[in-house]
């Protein structure tokens, strides 16, 4: 029962951050304004949280990721890709709040996680024969991750921006494109590495 009682009240905590998110920026939010919008206690805040940040962070491990686990069903990566940008852009008042202040490293560090599984996993897929270490794959996720947290965050923080669909299509045309000479270009170079290692 107590239990229940806490994860509700931090989700409460929650949403009304979201909320004031979507209207101002987080260094513009105060605990207060959080309180007040769930007609808490400042006490009652700092019981469950340390600060406007780890409320954040909440928002990503917990409420967002459920809903991105959604999109990691998807077996193609355009479609699973969609979902994912499309549940950003539905926040997008939020994201781009928490761009804007020296914090964006929650973001891209989540979406990075997030990325980094879902490619794995395409990545997997295409090569069901197993043709390419274990190290490979992940190496060439890396890269991956990397280019679309950048393609991500550039299209979240700058207008005007497209819908989900064509940044999705572009991704998704990249990604099919490239995977395999990428998977063989990051096997020669753990080659070599391993070569100049030993």
């Amino acid at each position: 029962m107590v239990e229940e009682m806490v994860s509700k009240t931090k989700r409460e905590i929650a949403r009304a951050t979201r909320q004031l998110l979507k209207e101002k920026p987080i260094n513009k939010i105060t605990i207060k304004e959080i309180t007040d919008r769930c007609e808490l206690t400042r006490n009652a805040f700092y019981y469950h949280f340390d600060d406007i940040y780890d409320v954040i962070n909440f928002i990503f491990e917990n409420e967002v990721d459920n809903l991105f686990e959604e999109f990691m069903d998807e077996k193609d990566f355009e479609g699973g890709f969609n979902k994912g940008i499309t549940l950003l852009y539905e926040n997008r008042d939020m994201m781009v709040h928490i761009y804007k202040t020296h914090q964006h490293d929650i973001v891209n560090n989540y979406l990075g996680k997030i990325m980094h599984k879902m490619i794995f996993k395409m990545i997997n897929a295409i090569d069901k024969e197993g043709r390419y270490s274990l190290t490979t794959r992940k190496v060439t996720a890396m890269f991956y991750r990397s280019a679309f947290v950048g393609v991500v965050e550039q299209w979240l923080t700058h207008e005007p921006v497209l819908t989900p669909e064509p940044v999705a299509a572009l991704c998704d045309d990249i990604f099919i494109g490239t995977v395999i000479p990428a998977l063989k270009a990051s096997e020669r170079a753990l080659k070599n590495i391993d070569n100049k290692i030993l």
